[in-house]
């Protein structure tokens, strides 16, 4: 996978940029390719100028030698849709609709002991 990150933040904050930078990392974890170097943007100071400068280097990455860039390239990945609740990190080749497991039955309960009489009838 090729990706390209842009995190917000403000410089007044302990965590700058924080999720961004965490999510960039965790990509490069997995194996996926950086296209362009991590961007950041600081709302401090000038958030949109820290984009544009970001986005002519991703550009760059797209679209290698410039000209005019009139759309997005052709994505090279599908996306679908799961059902809620479905697990996304499912055997794909999985049986969809499996059958449920049948319930155990439930143990019986034991008979309780019968208790001894605190009067026996003399014989």
């Amino acid at each position: 996978m090729r990706c390209a990150t842009f995190a917000l933040g403000n410089r007044q904050y302990e965590h700058f940029c924080y999720m961004g930078r965490w999510m960039d990392a965790r990509l490069a974890a997995y194996g996926a390719t950086r296209l362009c170097a991590l961007g950041e943007g600081d709302d401090d100071d000038n958030l949109e100028a820290d984009f544009e400068r970001w986005k002519a280097t991703l550009w760059e990455a797209l679209c290698p030698g410039g000209g005019e860039i009139t759309c997005a390239p052709t994505p090279q990945f599908e996306c679908k849709m799961l059902p809620k609740g479905a697990n996304p990190n499912a055997n794909p080749n999985a049986n969809p609709n499996p059958k449920p497991k049948p319930k155990p039955k439930p143990k019986p309960k034991p008979k309780p002991k019968p208790k001894p009489n605190p009067n026996p009838k003399p014989a």
